[in-house]
């Protein structure tokens, strides 16, 4: 299975994306998850027993991190992140600052599962980061924790403005 991903990605039909970790060594032999070149892709090679709405987003969200690390700043890195607690699902780092995107299908606070939130306010721990990311379906909000903000925001309105602040994007839509 590993050569087909490979052969894959040599053909830029799918793209790894590496687990963040403080060690080097680690990165290089940690966990990837793979995302691909389109959401159609994903729709033609995973079985329609359910639509999956978040993994779409989440391939969504990942295209859009690569074009901006591509087209405006090369130098940025993008990682998941999973420790023995959860996951989140991107890792923006850019020199000394990193940022943190949860992206979860959800269209409002109740349906916003508890664990999405909680994995994203104990990694900004981790991380030392007071600010997070949270990328819905159609839900807006700040929700803020001992301290910790964290902005919902659609998916939309992410793809329209990303708000990344590595990426300096300031348009306002």
């Amino acid at each position: 299975m590993k050569n087909y991903v490979e052969y894959l990605g040599a053909a830029y039909l799918v793209f790894e994306l590496p687990k963040f970790s403080f060690k080097p060594k680690d990165v290089l032999r940690g966990e990837r998850k793979v995302y691909a070149v389109n959401t159609g892709m994903v729709n033609a090679v995973i079985p329609k027993v359910s639509e999956n709405i978040g993994r779409l987003m989440k391939n969504a969200v990942f295209l859009e991190l690569l074009r901006l690390k591509h087209y405006r700043k090369p130098g940025v890195e993008l990682y998941h992140y999973r420790d023995e607690k959860g996951e989140v699902d991107f890792v923006v780092r850019g020199g000394e600052e990193t940022e943190l995107i949860q992206v979860t299908y959800a269209s409002g606070m109740d349906e916003i599962a508890s664990r999405e939130v909680k994995n994203l306010f104990r990694a900004m721990e981790s991380f030392g980061l007071k600010e997070g990311t949270l990328v819905t379906w159609d839900y807006s909000r700040e929700v803020e924790l001992n301290g910790l903000r964290v902005n919902a925001i659609p998916l939309w309105r992410w793809l329209l403005n990303p708000h990344v602040k590595l990426f300096n994007f300031e348009a306002n839509f």
